[in-house]
C-alpha cells in the first residue's frame, strides 16, 4: 500500500515538472514568436520609411498604368502585373475594392470576355497621369499616394473618345520576404 502511494506521488510530482516544462515551452515559443513579428513590422515599416519618394512614385505610375491601360495589346500583361499570386502587385484587400468598383473584371470568365471585345474593336487606351501626391509613413505601416490624371479610350466600339478624369487613392506597403512595394489598399476618388 505504502509502494502504491508513492508511486502516485511520483507520478503526480512527474506529470507536475511535465506540465511546467511545457509550460515553459509555450512560453518560450510565444515571446519568440512576438519577437519575430515585431522584428518583421520593424524591417517593413523602416524599409518603407526609407523608400525614396521617387521610387514610390515610380511603382504608382506603373500600377496605375496596368490598371487603365485595357489596350487589347496590353490587357492580359497588365492583369498578370496586377494580381499574379507571385509576383502581383496588388494585395487581396485592393483586388476586392477594384473589382467591386469595376475597374478590374470579377471572374476569369469576364478577363475573357473583355479581352475578346478589345481585340475586336481594336482598343487602344492612353493614361495621362497628372499629379502623383506621396504622402507621410503612417501609424499603420503604410504609405499614402493620390494619383491622378486622365485615360483616353479609342475603339470601334467606343463612341466617346474625350479623355476622362480618374482619382485614385492608394495604400502601399511591402511584401514580406520579396522586399517589393505593392498596394495594400485602395480607393477611387473619381466619382
Amino acid at each position: 500500500m505504502a509502494i502504491e502511494h508513492s508511486i502516485a506521488g511520483a507520478t503526480k510530482l512527474g506529470m507536475g515538472i511535465q506540465f511546467k516544462r511545457i509550460a515553459l515551452v509555450g512560453g518560450l515559443i510565444l515571446v519568440l514568436s512576438v519577437v519575430l513579428l515585431i522584428g518583421v513590422l520593424w524591417q517593413t515599416v523602416s524599409m518603407l520609411s526609407n523608400t525614396p519618394k521617387q521610387e514610390v512614385e515610380k511603382f504608382v505610375r506603373r500600377v496605375t498604368n496596368d490598371l487603365l491601360d485595357t489596350s487589347y495589346d496590353n490587357y492580359q500583361a497588365g492583369l498578370v502585373a496586377l494580381i499574379n499570386p507571385d509576383s502581383g502587385e496588388l494585395e487581396e484587400p485592393a483586388i476586392s475594392a477594384l473589382r467591386e468598383g469595376g475597374i478590374l473584371a470579377k471572374s476569369k470568365d469576364e478577363e475573357q470576355s473583355n479581352l475578346q471585345k478589345f481585340v475586336a474593336g481594336k482598343r487602344k487606351c492612353a493614361v495621362e497621369i497628372q499629379n502623383v501626391k506621396v504622402g507621410d509613413l503612417d501609424q499603420r505601416g503604410l504609405v499614402p499616394v493620390d494619383v491622378a490624371g486622365t485615360v483616353t479610350v479609342k475603339a470601334k466600339d467606343v463612341k466617346d473618345n474625350h479623355p476622362k478624369p480618374f482619382h485614385f487613392h492608394y495604400e502601399l506597403g511591402y511584401k514580406r520576404f520579396r522586399n517589393v512595394l505593392l498596394v495594400a489598399d485602395f480607393s477611387d476618388l473619381s466619382k
